[in-house]
């Protein structure tokens, strides 16, 4: 019932009201160096195979659960002969309908990929933009600090970081971050301070000592904040996480665009954020 409330203000009503039969990502690894055979995939800590493990075109393919809301999904990819680790987390806006495939190279590391700016950034976030076409195509557009290919063929849509590395295509944080990233306008300082206030005009939400969140967050292109706090879901949380809706506006995430008004048109994205509940004193 609280996500369902949550979704209708993330502009999900009319899918939260009825049965949820949210769509998956489909998530593929390609791996060049080496058969498909070679690696063990885990997702949420649990193994998984590679949807087409036999094949020989040296792809692992992968569902990822999109769910609804605000969500995270974590992927570890370990290479047995060698060793090498991949950890990928996707941060999106998981919903009731079609999404763009997403593919990424195997290479060691722990990156982030912001997917849900991305396919707003590549202009594909309507069904239409999604739509599978007879005539393949390809184009290369920049999100930012991060270049995406994105291409169309009989099957629908996949989207590709062409230069995947740590913080280019991942989400943004309280402080300013990269090119085109979402932030909290005077960072962490005045978004600690809305969530202070917030705690002092609730007596239910006084606790003894101080207490750390952290979260992940959909900042739509208005600026409006929507978190997720990785906690679990008591009457505090859930509170502080409504209350965070009425917090200061965010400044969204952009792209480059020449038609839009000073050369920027905003985007939805996602953020990570933390807060400290109580510190320093009885609260």
């Amino acid at each position: 019932m609280r996500w369902s409330t949550l979704l209708f203000l993330l502009g999900f009503g009319s899918y939260a009201s009825a049965q949820c039969c949210c769509s998956d990502i489909r998530l593929s690894i390609t791996v060049s160096d080496g058969k498909e055979s070679d690696y063990v995939m885990v997702r949420d800590a649990y193994e998984v195979r590679s949807r087409d493990m036999d094949s020989t075109d040296q792809v692992l393919s992968i569902d990822l659960d999109a769910g609804c809301g605000v969500a995270e999904r974590e992927v570890t990819i370990t290479r047995n002969s060698t060793k090498q680790v991949m950890e990928l987390h996707v941060l999106f806006i998981g919903f009731d309908g079609v999404h763009p495939g997403l593919r990424v190279p195997f290479q060691p590391g722990k990156y982030e990929v912001d997917f849900t700016r991305l396919r707003e950034s590549a202009g594909a976030s309507r069904r239409e933009d999604l739509a599978p076409s007879d005539t393949a195509t390809s184009r290369i557009v920049q999100c930012g600090t991060c270049t995406v290919r994105l291409e169309r063929d009989s099957k629908g849509v996949t989207m590709e970081p062409l230069d995947l590395r740590e913080g280019g295509c991942g989400p943004g944080r309280v402080e300013v971050g990269g090119i085109g990233q979402a932030y909290c306008p005077d960072g962490q300082g005045a978004f600690q301070a809305s969530v202070q206030e917030l705690i002092d005009r609730k007596v239910g939400l006084r606790a003894k000592g101080s207490v750390m969140y952290t979260g992940i967050a959909s900042i739509n292109d208005r600026g409006n904040f929507y978190g997720r706090i990785a906690h679990e879901q008591t009457d505090r949380v859930y509170n502080i996480e409504i209350g965070l809706m009425k917090g200061p506006l965010w400044t969204p995430a952009w792209v480059v665009d020449a038609d839009a008004p000073g050369g920027k048109r905003m985007v939805s994205s996602m953020v990570r954020f933390k807060l400290v509940s109580g510190a320093g004193r009885d609260d």
